[in-house]
């Protein structure tokens, strides 16, 4: 290991795999800005960890090193398990941070814990020039050269070539033995995921009371949970890692297949559904439906949706 190597990370850059790019062009500017000797650890960068090299101890280290953390936060990024951990670990100790909203990301679609942070648009001159200056001030290292407006071009152009990644869960209403909820599972990403559940949460006073739960497989879980001091019912539909009972499904059980592929058309989780009272849905209108994707690498946000605005679909049958 040359001495180069060996001297303490400055600056710890985390970010979401799939927003490499940003990260990169955000580094080339920080050397542009204090020249190659600032040391800067970002995960995907081969110059952070060596060929060989284990990765969780290497990011330990890194992270125990810095003074200044740079988030990257996107709608895509901020439910990811290690970059909620990285700001943790900076947080508590007591590093500079700078968690940064990238991709057109607006403080609404960050979820707690991030959301209690201070949190600011990269793509402001702003709040570069407070980065910059703050990796001056903590690394006494001379600002050699700063050219805001470049980097926000660039920062544009990578913000702009990368593909939306959008992973929902949308209810509708439809008729089926009655009042019927069901879900969408809507995903236009780059590559498939890997997916491990979906939940969703209907409050009970607009439930049909004479409903039997009946159909419950190994795939899918059944509860009644407190929700803001409100009785709902939760489903939860686990992803299929095995072969599913048939005996025990009436309706013909479609598990979830575990690599959702990115498809224009939505994909029905078809025993994920809730049986109405259509006339306490009439008196309840603005009720709320509650649900969430979780996937191998994240979760997404929870999504709320009033039972006035669900869409009602005509003639749509199992």
């Amino acid at each position: 290991m040359n001495d180069h190597a060996a001297q303490p990370f400055e600056v710890f850059l985390s970010h979401f795999a799939e927003e490499q790019a940003i990260g990169e062009e955000l580094q080339d500017y920080l050397h542009l800005v204090f020249g190659n000797g600032l040391r800067v650890f970002r995960s995907s960068d081969d110059g952070s960890i060596r060929t060989g090299e284990d990765q969780y101890p290497a990011i330990l280290q890194a992270l125990d090193e810095t003074k200044i953390y740079v988030v990257l936060v996107s709608k895509y990024s901020a439910y990811r398990p290690w970059l909620n951990f990285e700001v943790g670990f900076g947080k508590a100790r007591g590093s500079r941070l700078f968690p940064v909203l990238i991709r057109d990301t607006r403080e609404a679609d960050v979820p707690t814990p991030l959301a209690q942070l201070e949190l600011r648009t990269l793509a402001t001159q702003a709040v570069v020039e407070e980065i910059v200056h703050a990796i001056a001030g903590l690394t006494g290292r001379p600002i050699l050269a700063q050219n805001t407006n470049w980097f926000l071009t660039q920062l544009h152009k990578s913000e702009a070539s990368m593909p939306k990644r959008e992973l929902s869960v949308v209810p509708f209403r439809f008729s089926a033995l009655g009042e019927s909820l069901g879900f969408d599972l809507r995903y236009n990403g780059a590559r498939p995921i890997r997916l491990v559940k979906i939940w969703a949460e209907v409050p009970s006073t607009v439930l049909d009371k004479s409903w039997y739960r009946a159909g419950v497989t190994g795939f899918l879980v059944s509860e009644t949970v407190e929700r803001e001091g409100k009785s709902c019912l939760r489903l939860e539909y686990i992803a299929n890692t095995g072969t599913p009972d048939i005996r025990e499904s009436g309706f013909g059980f479609r598990p979830l297949p575990r690599h959702q592929a990115p498809s224009a058309e939505p994909f029905f989780l078809r025993e994920l559904r809730f049986a109405l009272d259509v006339q306490s849905v009439a008196k309840n209108p603005t009720e709320v439906v509650r649900c969430q994707v979780i996937t191998e690498d994240g979760t997404s946000q929870q999504f709320e949706y009033r039972l006035s605005a669900i869409e009602v679909r005509q003639g749509f049958g199992l």
